[in-house]
C-alpha cells in the first residue's frame, strides 16, 4: 500500500527480458539505500530488503535484490501489459515510492499500485506557478474518474482538476513537478492510471447489485411463465397504498403489518399488489 507522494527518483540502469516471458528491470536509487523517506520518519532507515514492496511509475513491484541502492524486480507479462514498465529503456526516469507503514501520515490517498490503464498526455500548459495536463480518458474508467476525485498518475496522487469530453485535467504544483518525472513530461508521453480504491469497489458492488436484480427479475419471470412451483418462503415487494413500491423492510418499519412472509407455489410476483386472502397462506 501507497500514499502517492514520491520519495524519490530512479534511473533504469539494465532491463532484461526473461526467455519465459517478463522481464528484470534494475533501477538505480542511491537515495533508497542512503536517506529517509519523503514521509519524515525521524530515525528510520530506509533498509529495503527482497520481499519488500516499491512502487515504480505507480506500479507496485517485489525487490528480489538491493546492491547499495540499485534494485533489481522481476516484472511479469500481467505488469508489462497494464503499464509503461515495457517501454521503459536503460536511462528513463521513474517515480520510487516504498510501501507505507503503520503510523505514518498517508498525505495522498490509499494507492495499492495496481495499474488500471495507461493514458497519453493531450496537453500540457502553464498554469500560475505550476502546470495543467490533459490526459486522454480511457473508455472503461469513465465512470469512476469524478471530478475532485483521487487519481494515481505514474504513481502520483493528484486531485482531478476537470472532466472533458474524452479526456480530463490535472493540476501539478511546483513541489510536484519538482520531485516527480511528472514535470519531465512531454504531449504524447503515456502514463499509468490507477483509480481511487474506494471508486473501483464501489461501481463493482452497484453493478454486481444492479445484475443480481437483472438476472432475479428475469428467473422470476421465466419461472412464472413455464408454470413451475416452488414451495418456498419469499420475501416481496408490496405497494403501498399511495401505489409507489417500497422494500419489505421500509414497509415493516413503517407498518409491520404490510410485511408479509408468504408460502406460494407461484412466483414472479414481486412488485405487485398482494391482497389478502387470495389463493395465499399467511406463513406463521
Amino acid at each position: 500500500m501507497f500514499g502517492g507522494l514520491i520519495g524519490h527518483r530512479g534511473t533504469v540502469v539494465a532491463l532484461s527480458a526473461d526467455p519465459r516471458g517478463g522481464v528484470q528491470l534494475r533501477i538505480s536509487a542511491p537515495g533508497v539505500a542512503e536517506s529517509e523517506t519523503a514521509y519524515g520518519s525521524v530515525g528510520r532507515a530506509n533498509d529495503v530488503a527482497p520481499k519488500d514492496s516499491v512502487a515504480i511509475d505507480g506500479v507496485c513491484l517485489t525487490v528480489v535484490a538491493n546492491d547499495a541502492g540499485t534494485l533489481t524486480f522481476d516484472v511479469v507479462p500481467e505488469s508489462l501489459e497494464r503499464s509503461t514498465i515495457g517501454t521503459l529503456i536503460i536511462g528513463s526516469r521513474v517515480n520510487v515510492e516504498l510501501s507505507l507503514r503503520l503510523g505514518e501520515r498517508i498525505g495522498g490517498h490509499l494507492i495499492y499500485g495496481h495499474v488500471d490503464a495507461t493514458a497519453r498526455i493531450l496537453a500540457k500548459v502553464d498554469e500560475g506557478q505550476g502546470h495543467r495536463l490533459r490526459l486522454a480518458m480511457p473508455p472503461q474508467l469513465r465512470r469512476l474518474i469524478v471530478e475532485k476525485g483521487y487519481i494515481a498518475v505514474d504513481g502520483v496522487s493528484l486531485t482531478i482538476a476537470a472532466i472533458g469530453n474524452g479526456d480530463f485535467e490535472i493540476a501539478l504544483i511546483p513541489e510536484t513537478a519538482t520531485r516527480t518525472t511528472l514535470g519531465e513530461k512531454r504531449i504524447g508521453d503515456i502514463v499509468n492510471l490507477e483509480v481511487d480504491p474506494v471508486a473501483r469497489y464501489a461501481s463493482a458492488a452497484a453493478l454486481g447489485y444492479q445484475a443480481e436484480k437483472t438476472t432475479g427479475a428475469a428467473s422470476s419471470a421465466a419461472t412464472a411463465a413455464s408454470g413451475s412451483s416452488t414451495d418456498m418462503v419469499c420475501l416481496f415487494e408490496v405497494e403501498s397504498p399511495s401505489g409507489a413500491a417500497e422494500k419489505p423492510l421500509a414497509a415493516f418499519r413503517s407498518a409491520a403489518r404490510r410485511l408479509l412472509y408468504l408460502r406460494t407455489k407461484q412466483r414472479g410476483v414481486a412488485g405487485a399488489q398482494l391482497r389478502r386472502g387470495r389463493g395465499l397462506r399467511r406463513y406463521p
